[in-house]
């Protein structure tokens, strides 16, 4: 399913549903909601108890509350370097607005490469093709085909001043976070990845 907004601040379908993928945010969000209804619990509580907790990653939230150490925050920047301003969002979004250190990041996909907490159906269905384009996986970009016989699974996420990536090889056991708070943080990532990854500028050209 797309989702896009007309000029009037409406939301629209992009194409007929069943006849396309991209990633859709607010899919995210109806997944979110069917998820409260299943588990009768406030979404935050569901993934504190099924993720947060279990891989220890205790720096995590959604939201600004009075536990928030305004001191260790990244301000996120433009193009010319500026701060943009903060704004300090008091309700969960499945999609966007995670607040998150490097040190549960990595502990979260180095929980991924253990298949900690994934049954092994999950997970085989993580690392599956979930759409024609052969692009996703369950939450997942999936990178198929790689050389050495390889594949990884990556995610990215981009707002103003933003940009972030996980990649992951499960087979060799390897994974890399780049978080950036700076509007031109992609060509960082990109130069990151290329120096530092062997599949690097392999991924970076899949990923066009």
């Amino acid at each position: 399913m797309g989702d896009g907004y007309t000029r009037a601040g409406k939301l629209t379908f992009d194409f007929e549903p069943g006849t396309q993928t991209q990633y859709s945010g607010e899919g995210l969000e109806y997944l979110k909601h069917a998820l409260v209804k299943k588990f009768k619990l406030p979404f935050e509580e569901i993934v504190g108890k099924y993720l947060l907790k279990p891989d220890k990653m205790i720096d995590t939230r959604f939201y600004w509350d009075k536990n928030m150490d305004e001191g260790r925050f990244a301000v996120a920047h433009d193009r010319n370097g500026e701060p943009l301003p903060i704004k300090k969002y008091t309700q969960s979004s499945a999609a966007d607005l995670l607040m998150t250190t490097i040190a549960d990041y990595t502990r979260f996909g180095a929980n991924v490469l253990n298949k900690n907490g994934l049954s092994d159906h999950v997970y085989r269905e993580m690392v599956t093709f979930q759409d024609q384009k052969q692009t996703y996986g369950l939450g997942w970009q999936l990178f198929k085909e790689l050389k050495n016989d390889e594949f990884a699974i990556m995610h990215s996420g981009a707002d103003p001043g933003v940009r972030t990536i996980i990649i992951l090889l499960p087979k060799s056991q390897r994974g890399i976070v780049i978080f950036t708070n700076s509007d031109t943080g992609m060509s960082l990532i990109k130069n990151i990845l290329s120096r530092s990854l062997d599949l690097g500028d392999e991924i970076i050209e899949r990923a066009k």
